[in-house]
């Protein structure tokens, strides 16, 4: 019930707790571990029924969000930190924010995916925005063109492309993104910490 109310409170606009996404160390993230997940068995095609509302928190499980250099506008080399970063165990599954279609997938041995590892970025038409999630512990065996549901598993907490710990990489960008697209990120913590968590599949 209160993950329901939270979900149609998101859905209007107004802000919820992350819920059960309470923080933990980094250190313990990185050396913790999971039940373990058969992702083949959890994430969809999309063509099944609606799971929920949505919008949800893209982690299921507790997380952290790090110290200043894993915030978006961190200095890097050359450029700044597009994205947040949230840590998690290795094995975590991660979940679609919302409903929409996949515009870019990619192994971390993708000509275009560079420090992204393995990569997948969905299109919210409704929202007219681009989530993008990074540094999967797998391929992600969804495609351009595929429907996703909110809360549908869509992918494994990891830390592959140019990455430090176990971590997710996550990004919103305005407009439909992908890869080789010029859209403008913008600050997904205020966004994030007012999600509720999905339902447990």
């Amino acid at each position: 019930m209160i993950a329901l109310a939270g979900a149609v409170g998101a859905a209007i606009g107004l802000p919820s707790p992350v819920g059960s996404s309470t923080p933990v160390s980094s250190a313990a993230a990185n050396s913790a571990s999971v039940e373990p997940y058969d992702v083949n068995t959890l994430v969809g095609d999309g063509t099944g029924p609606i799971l929920e509302l949505g919008p949800f928190f893209p982690v299921l499980g507790k997380v952290d969000y790090g110290e200043a250099d894993a915030r978006f506008g961190a200095l890097r080399t050359g450029h700044i930190h597009a994205g947040q970063d949230i840590f998690a165990a290795k094995g975590t599954p991660l979940v679609a924010v919302t409903d929409g279609v996949v515009t870019a997938s990619a192994s971390e041995n993708h000509p275009f995916s560079s420090g992204r590892g393995n990569y997948i970025a969905i299109y919210d038409r409704d929202a007219g925005r681009s989530y993008a999630y990074l540094h999967l512990l797998d391929p992600p065996s969804l495609r351009a063109g595929n429907k996703v549901e909110a809360g549908q598993v869509i992918g494994l907490m990891g830390c592959t492309g140019s990455c430090y710990g176990v971590h997710l990489h996550f990004e919103i960008r305005k407009g439909r993104a992908t890869v080789r697209s010029d859209s403008r990120a913008i600050d997904p913590l205020p966004f994030l910490k007012s999600l509720p968590q999905a339902p447990t599949p």
